[in-house]
């Protein structure tokens, strides 16, 4: 009896963790998005996402030679700011972790490049008419902090104490900061396929990992008291000042893992049903 006990606790076991491990996934989020479906010039992705600028004609879908992009901001064109919220992919759950990769193309040949390009996630009100960027990530119309929000910031323009880097932030403070020579904002003179780099993002156990253009640029970063809360989503923002810059976004994909936590009651009723079945 006494083995017999110990194999039906086995199968409990691994029963409830296959169980929660199959909801889990079946709960997952994901946003997947390359815009080649979507009109050239269009800022309607019609995929759930809400786009916010002061230049509409600026931030849109568009067409280059043979690709087609989302474009955030444009060389030549000042003072734009634009933001990309994608839709909630955690709509009922809190998420344990999130993988995101997409690809960036920052482009300049008129002069300096300038601003940023960030990629954010946390406590975001897509209900104001834009969100500001800046070098420590995004901001409200009133100037201050979304609050919780997790940046990950390509900074191209030198203020004086701030050279062309790719930083992290965590409600405007800074985490981490690469000056290195081969792991900044790489501009190119040129708008096309080549140009664009790609980008891997990946957030597990309250550690960051980021690879721009094939380097490593942060591994396994703390990202100290970040939490996601219900509700939180992604948003990418860009903005421009005097100085200027295209910035374009393509092949967005991102993927959400929901708490374990919020699953132990499920996990916990079918366990039981397993074990009444067995007896």
């Amino acid at each position: 009896m006494k083995h017999r006990s110990s194999r039906i606790h086995r199968l409990v076991s691994g029963s409830f963790l296959l169980v929660c491990g199959l909801v889990q996934s079946s709960l997952a989020g994901s946003y997947v998005q390359n815009f080649n479906s979507i009109t050239n010039g269009s800022s309607n992705i019609g995929d759930g996402s809400v786009i916010r600028t002061n230049n509409a004609g600026v931030t849109n879908v568009f067409q280059g030679s043979n690709w087609k992009a989302l474009r955030l901001t444009q060389d030549t064109t000042n003072f734009t700011y634009s933001n990309f919220f994608l839709p909630n992919l955690e709509p009922t759950h809190t998420m344990s972790s999130f993988s995101a990769t997409f690809d960036l193309l920052i482009k300049n040949n008129e002069g300096t490049p300038a601003d940023t390009l960030t990629f954010n996630v946390g406590t975001m009100k897509t209900t104001n008419t834009y969100f500001g960027t800046s070098d420590s990530g995004m901001y409200d119309s009133s100037g201050t902090n979304t609050g919780p929000v997790l940046s990950i910031v390509w900074d191209t323009y030198d203020n004086g104490n701030d050279p062309n880097s790719i930083q992290v932030f965590l409600n405007g403070t800074s985490l981490a900061n690469s000056t290195t020579a081969g792991k900044t904002p790489y501009v190119s003179n040129n708008l096309d396929l080549a140009s664009f780099r790609s980008v891997s993002i990946q957030w597990t156990n309250n550690k960051l990992s980021v690879s721009y253009g094939g380097q490593s640029i942060f591994s396994n970063l703390s990202t100290g008291s970040f939490k996601p809360a219900l509700g939180d989503t992604f948003a990418f923002a860009a903005s421009t000042g005097a100085a200027n810059q295209d910035v374009f976004l393509d092949n967005i994909n991102i993927t959400t893992v929901p708490e374990p936590s919020s699953l132990l009651l499920l996990g916990l009723g079918t366990t039981c049903w397993i074990r009444r079945r067995k007896r």
